[in-house]
């Protein structure tokens, strides 16, 4: 009797710490990502992407958007996101900066400098929009210096330190911009965007085991708006998707970190007619401020973010996900994007609050359903040894 006695103690005591566990146990860690990739799709609006939004022209016809399931289908995205300014050079600068008042010719201190501090490698594929100083914050950067889509050719720059490592990798893009942008129409706008995601991701695989950090700016949509119309501008918007989704199976697969946006969005005067965004009529419409933003990769949560943000967040949200301590004092603020905010989240007013039923919230619930199972199949063990032990 004195050893059932004491084999059941040591049984109860052994649910009892499983139970403890299960309450204590902290969130699993999710290693950080080896790199990020912020990619700025030009002119991409919002309102014409995510569909909870709906985009109309100046005269208040409703316009049709594109399905980019590569960019709404997972990850954490930001539901209204804005830009302070409207215009490529200064959007950019703000970007980088996470300050409002930068002036594109006089940056300060970036999210380059301060992954740089940490050893991190500093990329650009950029075809367009950018003024000298922010290629100026790259080690190694492929651009076009003029907005042309056919004729013209990137020009590929480096440091000195760099351009043993990467010089071969952007020469082979260099030659290849030709090839995509051989097509007319909405074939060759398509092709233009390609050549950027692609070489990005060509980018990420070659750079695997090294800290990176790529800015990547594809501007076909911007120009789709500007010549092509509300049509055209939805077609080469919606030819993203394919390339946007070869460069998330490269970061995914090298635990690198993807985040994309855009600099402004685009505004049309009716269903048909040439767009603009920072002009007077149009610099104030929420087609031409609010973009797109998600984020994927390492410790991101599927949710959707709701609240009204701005593009000033992104820097600071950027290196909190890269682990990157700046020193900087940043304008924005970081955005409950990953594991580390669940308690935020959760006391967060409607500001802030995250509408994807399997967001941060969600997931806490589930934790705790699944230690209230873990206690209810213990009790019941327990009561069936006591029953037991009592007829014995």
């Amino acid at each position: 009797m004195m050893v059932r006695r004491t084999l059941f103690l040591l049984l109860l005591l052994s649910l009892a710490s499983q139970a403890g566990l299960a309450v204590d146990a902290p969130a699993r860690d999710v290693a950080g990502p080896s790199g990020a990739v912020l990619l700025v799709v030009d002119g991409l609006g919002s309102s014409y992407v995510y569909p909870e939004q709906r985009a109309y022209a100046l005269d208040g016809s409703p316009l049709d958007g594109a399905v980019l399931f590569n960019l709404t289908g997972g990850g954490a995205r930001v539901l209204d996101l804005q830009v302070p300014i409207p215009e490529t050079g200064q959007s950019h600068a703000i970007l980088i900066t996470g300050s409002a008042g930068t002036d594109p010719d006089r940056l300060g201190p970036t999210i380059f400098d301060a992954a740089r501090e940490e050893g991190y490698l500093c990329i650009g594929i950029l075809e367009r929009g950018d003024a000298m100083p922010v290629l100026q914050e790259m080690d190694g950067v492929l651009y076009l210096s003029d907005n042309s889509l056919n004729g013209a050719e990137p020009i590929p720059g480096f440091r000195g330190e760099a351009a043993e490592s990467i010089s071969p990798l952007l020469q082979v893009w260099r030659d290849r911009f030709a090839g995509y942008t051989a097509g007319s129409g909405i074939s060759g706008y398509g092709g233009y965007n390609a050549w950027a995601l692609d070489a990005a991701a060509d980018s990420v695989r070659h750079l695997s085991g090294r800290r990176f950090l790529m800015l990547v700016n594809a501007g076909a949509v911007d120009s789709a708006g500007h010549n092509l119309g509300p049509e055209g501008y939805r077609d080469v918007a919606a030819a993203l998707d394919a390339p946007l989704g070869r460069l998330a199976e490269a970061c995914r697969q090298n635990d690198v970190l993807l985040a994309v946006t855009a600099d402004h969005g685009m505004v049309f005067p009716s269903e048909e007619g040439k767009g603009g965004h920072a002009g007077e009529r149009y610099r104030g419409r929420l087609e031409a401020l609010r973009v797109p933003l998600v984020f994927m990769g390492p410790g991101v949560e599927d949710l959707n973010l709701g609240g009204r943000w701005s593009q000033v967040d992104i820097a600071p949200t950027l290196l909190h996900l890269l682990n990157i301590s700046a020193g900087i004092s940043w304008e924005g603020e970081i955005m409950p994007v990953d594991g580390r905010f669940d308690s935020r989240v959760e006391a967060a007013s409607t500001e802030g609050f995250v509408e994807d039923g399997e967001g941060v919230g969600s997931g806490r619930m589930k934790k705790i359903l699944g230690v209230i199972l873990i206690l209810a199949i213990n009790l019941a063990g327990i009561a069936i040894i006591v029953r037991i032990w009592r007829k014995e």
